[in-house]
């Protein structure tokens, strides 16, 4: 099979990572099962320590791997780089003809592609895996703002595993997270043990060196999140308890400890009182191989791992297969890595006491090195399995050409510079079932309209001097501003789009005047929060929508009616809380004329109010004000990020995520502490 793996991550790229171990992983043991293998590198031609991508390239070649770069061109210009990356990926896969597609979750990868594919626009017989290691809500654990985007970006990787034809998580945790977060998962979702290919026998010899335990390594990425306060923590108690000397040997990338810019400094500036009995050394640029070989060729150590959140770590998986002695905290999926007989002596509950504890327990001992769990030695028999099912070609039912009834609607307000352009635009349309009507506000249409009226109603399209309610006479209506042109095959694209996935609203790519890329992402971004431009400024709609979720009165002053004079982010944020999924087209399908980017004036701040009306009306009267002080507050952390004010590091320290809540309670747990916020603040 031709098989493709599309990730952010890739070691030697990317130094560090258990994503990028992963992908490396997988792909060694499908070439060696004989399949072609392509790495799509989703960052570009990037390199961590700037060495030439090319090198790399052929590093992987000798290995049998081909390692492509995502082409910066295809990837354009987004709001958001995971959007960018997703829509570059799609335009990308769809022209080399994959027969699987393997994609982590984490950053949604492989989110506009299942889109497309489930839309009947691309990819009819390839299948596409998602691998579950970390989603952004999981792996977002550390204290930090809770940002608009990730809310997207949370949606899109559940949406991508939702659509996908198989999921596997390396951890029954993982596999359980995600449906404790109310992903639909497909059939078939399966627990795999992350494989294990060989990198250097000969370490194999080097760790069996028996020696009494003399000190402490730390090993993983030097962040909280990793645990690194917590070892210091226990590390300091340890050493108040006993009065010998100690080495001290930190292995890991520099990662983020909260309110500092250097973990090094971190971990000196902490240990600085035990100068005089500590030997202390800090590793942080050695890559998988240098770090092993550094623990397999450093006896009498106890390897440390105080991890305060894991799904199925690398590091220990490493530990395991070289033989090494070490404990590591009892979180996620660690537990199911180790042979459950061992688990009792070598996993702690991640406090700085049981960890001291353990360092007590086995300091001057000779530890036996903890044993496998039977099951990781069946994940290349599990693969081997999955494989043969997946070489059964996908069969795709070509549906016939949609022939559906087109209502659509042009709104225009004076003085109408770019009407003649857009009308134009919808007459050139390769989509023949369609009626137009262009509503104008303000002014009458003979007045104004006169000859474009003259010139169109041959082809029977209506002009209407009216804010009156919106009429539907076809099965779907399209929507579009007076700054939007339609590319000939739009109205085609998403009828077919709306008919193959059964879609309730679809909202196409556009293209700005400067070329870059407006892309939605969902109902996820709770729409009724956003300004009310760019991707929602062609909106295709099924009648039967239109007609079940009312509009409201609309705030004064407000633009052109949208949908019943109510704005595009309210009526959609109305349909995304009924229940209705909101559907991206993964097409530019519209070019968007300037001035239909965001603006900041008076005019877009009443849309954004209005925009708020569906929260207030679902939450208890008291909390009514939440959702306006929400959409202060983030106007407000996006000045202060980026102007880097120290009161945005107070900021992201307060606002948490308890990934337990669906996306519309966590909405309101985000509003809860974004009061808190401001008061803590305050003080």
């Amino acid at each position: 099979m031709k098989i493709s793996i599309v990730t952010h991550e890739y070691p030697g790229l990317y130094r560090c990572g258990g994503i990028g171990t992963a992908c490396l992983h997988l792909a060694r043991f499908l070439v060696q099962e004989g399949h072609e293998v392509e790495v799509i590198y989703a960052v570009g031609p990037y390199t961590e320590d700037g060495s030439p991508f090319a090198s790399f390239q052929e590093l992987y070649r000798q290995q049998g791997i081909s390692l492509l770069p995502l082409p910066d061109g295809l990837a354009a210009h987004t709001y958001q780089r995971y959007k960018r990356d997703s829509y570059a990926a799609y335009h990308f896969l769809k022209e080399r003809h994959y027969d699987v597609v393997h994609c982590p979750d984490y950053r949604a990868v492989g989110y506009y592609s299942l889109l497309a594919r489930q839309q009947g626009l691309a990819f009819p017989g390839t299948r596409f895996i998602i691998h579950t290691h970390s989603p952004t809500f999981w792996h977002e654990v550390a204290p930090s703002a809770i940002r608009s985007d990730q809310l997207e970006l949370a949606y899109m990787e559940r949406t991508a595993a939702e659509l996908a034809d198989v999921v596997t998580s390396p951890s029954v945790y993982m596999l359980d997270y995600v449906h404790r977060q109310g992903w639909q998962l497909p059939r078939t979702a399966c627990v795999i043990p992350n494989l294990q290919m060989k990198n250097s026998p000969i370490l194999h010899a080097q760790a069996c060196t028996p020696a009494p335990i003399a000190g402490f390594t730390y090993f993983g990425r030097l962040e909280s999140r990793k645990g690194l306060p917590l070892f210091i923590s226990a590390l300091k108690l340890f050493m108040d308890r006993t009065t010998g000397p100690l080495r001290a040997i930190f292995v890991g990338r520099e990662g983020d400890v909260p309110g500092l810019e250097s973990a090094t400094g971190y971990i000196r500036g902490s240990l600085a009182g035990y100068e005089n009995r500590l030997q202390l050394e800090i590793h942080t640029t050695l890559d998988t191989l240098a770090a092993q070989a550094l623990l397999a060729s450093t006896p009498g150590q106890l390897v440390c791992m105080p991890s305060l959140q894991e799904n199925a770590a690398f590091a220990v998986m490493e530990c395991l297969d070289l033989g090494i002695p070490f404990i590591a905290s009892d979180v996620g999926g660690t537990a199911e890595l180790i042979d459950p007989q061992d688990c009792k002596l070598y996993l702690f509950v991640p406090r700085p006491d049981v960890l001291a504890a353990h360092m007590e327990r086995w300091f001057g001992q000779f530890p036996q090195p903890p044993r496998a769990n039977s099951f990781n030695a069946q994940a290349p028999e599990l693969w081997r399995r999955l494989n043969a099912e997946l070489a059964v070609p996908r069969t795709a039912v070509a549906a016939p050409a949609p022939r559906q009834l087109v209502s659509v609607t042009v709104s225009t307000c004076p003085p109408h510079p770019h009407l003649g352009q857009v009308l134009s635009a919808l007459a050139a349309q390769t989509y023949e079932n369609y009626e137009v009507t262009v509503r104008t506000v303000g002014t009458p249409v003979a007045a104004v309209l006169g000859p474009l009226q003259v010139q169109y109603a041959p082809r029977g399209w209506d002009f209407q001097s009216t804010d009156g309610p919106v009429t539907c006479n076809g099965e779907y209506w399209l929507w579009l501003e007076d700054l939007v042109l339609l590319r000939p095959a739009a109205i085609a694209t998403l009828v077919q789009a709306m008919t193959q996935a059964g879609a309730d609203v679809a909202l196409p790519a556009g293209q700005a005047a400067d070329g870059s890329i407006c892309l939605a992402g969902g109902n996820a971004l709770l729409p009724g929060l956003l300004p009310d431009a760019g991707p929602l400024a062609v909106v295709m709609v099924s009648r039967r929508v239109l007609d079940e979720v009312p509009a409201i009165k609309p705030i004064p002053p407000h633009p052109a009616p949208f949908i019943n004079g109510e704005s595009r982010s309210s009526w959609l944020a109305r349909v995304a809380l009924s229940g209705r999924r909101l559907w991206v087209v993964p097409e530019v399908l519209a070019d968007l004329l300037p001035g239909s980017e965001p603006k900041e004036n008076q005019l877009a701040y009443f849309q954004r109010l209005q925009g708020l009306a569906p929260y207030e009306e679902a939450l208890l009267p008291v909390l009514h004000d939440l959702p306006r002080l929400a959409m202060s507050l983030q106007d407000e952390l996006a000045d202060l990020q980026e102007f880097r004010r120290p009161v945005y590091q107070v900021v992201r320290r307060q606002l948490r995520i308890l990934s337990r809540f669906n996306h519309f309670d966590r909405l309101a747990r985000w509003l809860f502490d974004s009061v808190r916020s401001v008061i803590r603040i305050g003080k």
